[in-house]
């Protein structure tokens, strides 16, 4: 029973070994292509690499969510993005539970996390994982990017007056 507990182990760490290098080679081949210039005369997000697009003062927070999903596959490790981006300053955000739909009714559980990455005061870039099921240590995957409006901005701008 040792015997196979030890190859199971061995057989976890050999897998697990396998996808950080498969997410490395995926990541040396995004920032290797980070300084090809596009061949077309037009600058819009399609043709930018994503850190020229990241790092740039005049691109929107649009911008920045339509490079991320661009350019960062979908499944590369959570660290691996966090490390090329940088981590934003509130760290990692966890939504888990329940979901539903805009009647109330339960249609599901959701298991997500998120990097926030500020805009402006009310615009942020939302950054969205799918966590590893039965993983023994944290880890996500990346699944999309968005635009994300502050909760505070959507109480204040939304309001009517009486």
């Amino acid at each position: 029973m040792i015997a196979h507990n030890t190859k199971t182990a061995f057989g976890h760490q050999f897998i697990r070994g396998l996808e950080l290098f498969l997410n490395g080679v995926i990541m040396l081949i995004m920032m290797g292509s980070l300084g090809c210039k596009s061949q077309s005369s037009e600058r819009n997000v399609e043709s930018k690499p994503l850190l020229a697009i990241w790092n740039s003062k005049s691109a929107s927070a649009k911008d920045r969510a339509d490079a991320a999903n661009k350019w960062i596959p979908a499944g590369t490790d959570g660290e691996m993005v966090r490390n090329l981006l940088g981590a934003p300053k509130g760290g990692w955000d966890h939504f888990h539970g329940p979901s539903f739909n805009a009647d109330g009714k339960l249609i599901g559980a959701v298991d997500i996390w998120r990097l926030i990455y500020p805009y402006s005061t009310n615009l942020s870039v939302a950054l969205v994982f799918n966590p590893v099921p039965n993983s023994s240590d944290f880890r996500v995957l990346f699944d999309h990017a968005f635009v994300y409006e502050a909760p505070e901005t959507l109480t204040t701008s939304h309001r009517t007056s009486n």
